[in-house]
């Protein structure tokens, strides 16, 4: 398995600006590496899964632990017809066993990362899940700190220490902005 890992990300108070510029280099890293059948973990909302969804032939599974996310992003597929979309309302890594082994071409994990309390067995089921030469896209922030709910301090360092315990090869790491937001912040 490979892991694209795009961008590092630190938020401070430029929230905005920053959202912008990771949706950006997202959609970019997901046309490279997408494939036919996409896990979004951590859906939200679902904007990367409709978004990925407009793709023909493209199936999009979106999994979140907040039931009223979830509901919406049901709703919405219904009013816009992407009958190529499913979510799930489910909570910690084993709900990741709703999914056969090597079911996904790619599997993206945006923002999420920091929130999980067992991240190996987490990163562990993503793998089992990707089809081999799958890619896992992820997003997550480098602030030095922990905020409130995370889980996970991340920094260069651990992130490949994860990715390489869970059997992933890291095929591209970078950074965006956070040098330079921490000086303008």
């Amino acid at each position: 398995m490979e892991l694209v890992s795009t961008p590092l990300h630190t938020h401070f108070w430029c929230r905005g600006f920053t959202k912008s510029i990771k949706s950006a280099v997202v959609i970019h890293a997901m046309r490279k590496y997408q494939g036919k059948v996409l896990l979004d973990f951590g859906c939200g909302t679902g904007t990367y899964s409709f978004y990925f969804s407009r793709s023909p032939g493209v199936e999009v599974k979106g999994i979140d632990t907040d039931e009223s996310r979830i509901a919406d992003c049901r709703l919405i597929a219904k009013r816009i017809g992407r009958g190529n979309t499913e979510f799930f309302f489910e909570n910690g890594y084993w709900s990741l066993r709703l999914f056969g082994d090597r079911s996904f071409d790619c599997a993206l994990g945006i923002e999420v990362f920091q929130y999980i309390p067992d991240l190996e067995g987490t990163l562990g089921e993503m793998y089992r899940l990707l089809k081999p030469g799958g890619y896992l896209i992820g997003h997550v922030p480098v602030l030095g700190y922990l905020r409130e709910t995370e889980h996970t301090l991340f920094d260069e360092d651990n992130i490949r220490h994860f990715l390489n315990r869970s059997g992933f090869e890291i095929v591209k790491l970078t950074s965006s902005f956070g040098g330079a937001i921490r000086q303008l912040c």
